[in-house]
């Protein structure tokens, strides 16, 4: 909190009531220039020209119309404004996949599915529908994980049938998985992460 700057103001925002209240629990209190608002991605309830900075971190591949999103992103920018959005390769997290499908081969992770509306190419060609300056940056990054609740919640989230096969064998998946951390010494597995950042200016 110390880093950012005092005459900055932060809009936070999420389609999900529960996500945002905590986040307002979290920060709130702490750093009353932010500001919490329940947004619809298609209807942005914000003037034209609002905002100098938009982020949107790995967020726009769940978007089903992501022309209309970039639309009214576009819309209440700031002229020479910044957009930074992100979306992640189609290798990310290879080694997890791998440690789930030991489990049951039949386990199928649709990642495909994930990105098919921003992948790396197609969101970098809705971004020049909108914006005149493009630009992107590759980054891999390491992932230790140390905890079991945190790792089924995003494997049980993942596009895919693994909630059809474990449903009858869940108490022997999340066995499994908490047996591997301790025998990693707390320490699952590294895995890589493969991110793209886009940076689009409003000119």
């Amino acid at each position: 909190m110390d880093q950012i700057p005092y005459h900055l103001n932060v809009t936070l925002t999420e389609e999900c009531e529960d996500m945002l209240k905590n986040s307002q629990q979290n920060i709130g209190n702490n750093f009353p220039r932010f500001k919490f608002k329940k947004i619809n991605l298609n209807q942005l309830p914000f003037p034209e020209e609002s905002f100098d900075v938009i982020v949107a971190n790995h967020i726009l591949f769940y978007v089903k119309n992501i022309d209309e999103v970039l639309a009214e992103i576009f819309r209440v920018l700031k002229t020479n404004g910044h957009f930074y959005c992100s979306t992640m390769g189609c290798h990310r997290l290879q080694e997890l996949e791998e440690f789930v499908k030991a489990f049951d081969s039949k386990i199928v992770y649709s990642k495909g599915k994930l990105l098919q509306n921003f992948d790396f190419e197609k969101g970098e060609l809705a971004l020049l529908e909108h914006f005149n300056q493009v630009s992107h940056k590759k980054h891999t990054e390491k992932l230790l994980i140390y905890e079991s609740e945190g790792f089924l919640e995003y494997v049980y989230s993942v596009p895919g049938n693994i909630l059809d096969i474990v449903e009858k064998k869940k108490i022997d998946f999340e066995s499994y998985v908490k047996q591997a951390i301790n025998q990693e010494s707390n320490k699952m597995l590294s895995t890589s992460s493969v991110n793209v950042l886009f940076k689009a200016i409003k000119v």
